[in-house]
């Protein structure tokens, strides 16, 4: 259950490998057919109508050097089949879905002509066509055109240093990644309502609400595998890509910006949102397997990404010195050393990102074949994470008797992303100025001095969420302290 002691006694949990031809030579075609009108109805109201239809056509492999796993009914059975021998599937081995519909809708309405109130409505249909290159990334260099396995230790096969790929049946399929022949194309829909007020001559105030809903996204399911570490449906673990996830996401953004006047200017956003999903890689680092592949709704968790509350403010102020200026506009050698000189200023605050607590060690008695992917989940105790009156700090940043061990051979029931991160907070501040030295011959240099995290604030990057390991519930990294830059940039 100690990785380093593991380590030092050489007994790896899981190994893989994956080598073979670097040169494949993969075809696609892409078609798109789109059209836009702008419709002016009234004085007052204008409508923006748009469509597209887009087919991106999979890969196939020049010399059908392309390979799959066939799978069965619940992971019943299992087959490889290839570019060369296809069968019912085409020489892609993914069938293409050239249905792909994307309508566009946009709306921009002044209620009173003598008021400057602009009601802005929206909603449209976005394709990710790039999906087909990632996926064909991982359909190449797979047996029988490479060499490829994963291994999971076990104490009937314990895997060693020395002996890290011992021999396997030929018969046992060895690869290591699979995709759905009926992949679908992920989309998004999203639509927006915002108001917009402008407050006297120099500021702009804007509401909105913006909604997106993810359908046909990345799901990766791991099949069961026995304690052996084999399949029962005779493969290694192998990861199942299909496109069965989804996601939801609603925010309120508010903006204030103030354009330039007397030299200053600001521009201030306020985000308030939640997103939802059971998605592989939607803004997660890396792909995230799910803990069991035939119970997917314990997948349902807030998004990686999920800050629910964001704010950006951004400044700008020209100095008062210099020509035009209220001060030393008359020249002179204190007017040129002060004169074109501009502050700017970012400041950004976030919410923390919320955090999964997972297992770790050596997990050959558990039944799961996502065990070598590192998505087995604790189990929740039913203690609140955050209990009233909790004190955060870097040793003990939330309620770790919120965790506990999962029983032998089971999943643990805690949901992904149930553990508030930590926030930050950000002061970048630079001071600028524009110097011409020959206005004949169009040269001039900016100087610059910048500064990030101006006022050196601790900003924690790292949270320990293994609950067997010895660090859980501590802060493990923080952010970068404050550094200067100086920089001159030439113009000619």
């Amino acid at each position: 259950g100690y990785d380093f002691a593991d380590f030092l006694l050489g007994l790896p949990q899981t190994t893989s490998v994956r080598f073979g031809t670097a040169a494949n030579y993969l075809r696609s075609a892409r078609y798109d057919l789109f059209g836009n009108d702008d419709w002016r109805i009234l004085s007052h109201l204008t409508l923006d109508l748009g469509g597209r239809w887009e087919y991106a056509a999979p890969f196939t492999e020049k010399y059908g050097h392309l390979s799959d796993l066939a799978l069965g009914p619940g992971f019943s059975t299992v087959g490889v089949v290839t570019g060369l021998d296809p069968g019912s599937l085409p020489p892609s081995l993914l069938r293409g879905y050239p249905h792909n519909v994307a309508p566009r809708f946009g709306l921009a309405y002044r209620p009173w002509i003598k008021h400057s109130l602009v009601v802005r409505a929206g909603y449209g249909i976005f394709y990710d066509e790039s999906i087909y290159s990632q996926l064909v990334s991982n359909l190449t260099n797979q047996p029988p055109f490479a060499t490829t396995s994963t291994l999971v230790t076990s104490p009937s096969a314990v895997l060693t240093l020395e002996n890290g790929f011992p021999q396997i049946n030929s018969s046992v399929a060895h690869n290591t990644y699979a995709v759905d022949p009926n992949f679908l194309t992920p989309y998004a829909q999203t639509w927006s309502l915002m108001l917009e007020q402008d407050l006297g001559q120099n500021f702009v105030l804007s509401a909105a609400y913006i909604g997106t809903h993810g359908t046909h996204l990345n799901l990766l399911l791991a099949p069961s595998v026995s304690t052996s570490g084999q399949s029962a449906i005779n493969a290694l673990p192998f990861i199942y890509d299909t496109s069965g996830a989804a996601s939801r996401y609603n925010g309120l953004r508010v903006s204030l910006r103030r354009f330039s006047h007397n030299g200053f200017s600001f521009f201030v956003n306020y985000t308030y949102s939640k997103s939802m999903d059971d998605a592989a890689s939607v803004g997660e680092s890396g792909n995230t397997v799910a803990q069991n592949p035939l119970d997917l709704q314990p997948e349902w968790g807030l998004s990686g990404f999920n800050a629910t509350q964001s704010l950006h403010f951004f400044t700008r102020y020209k100095l008062p010195f210099g020509d035009r200026m209220h001060f030393l506009n008359n020249g002179g050698g204190l007017a040129r050393v002060l004169g074109n000189w501009s502050l700017s200023d970012i400041t950004s605050y976030s919410s923390g990102l919320p955090l999964t607590a997972l297992l770790s060690g050596n997990l050959s008695n558990n039944v799961s074949g996502s065990a070598p992917f590192g998505s087995l989940r604790a189990e929740a105790t039913g203690l609140p994470v955050l209990p009233s009156g909790f004190v955060q700090t870097p040793l003990d940043f939330f309620n770790t008797a919120a965790f506990t061990l999962p029983p032998t051979g089971a999943y643990g029931n805690a949901g992904r992303n149930t553990i508030p991160g930590p926030p930050s907070l950000n002061f970048n501040i630079s001071l600028d100025r524009l110097i011409t030295l020959s206005r004949e011959k169009g040269l001039s240099a900016d100087f610059r001095v910048g500064t990030t995290n101006t006022f050196n604030i601790v900003n924690f990057s790292g949270l320990a969420t293994t609950v067997n390991a010895n660090t859980f519930g501590r802060v493990t990294d923080v952010g970068s302290m404050r550094t200067v830059t100086f920089s001159v940039r030439l113009r000619f």
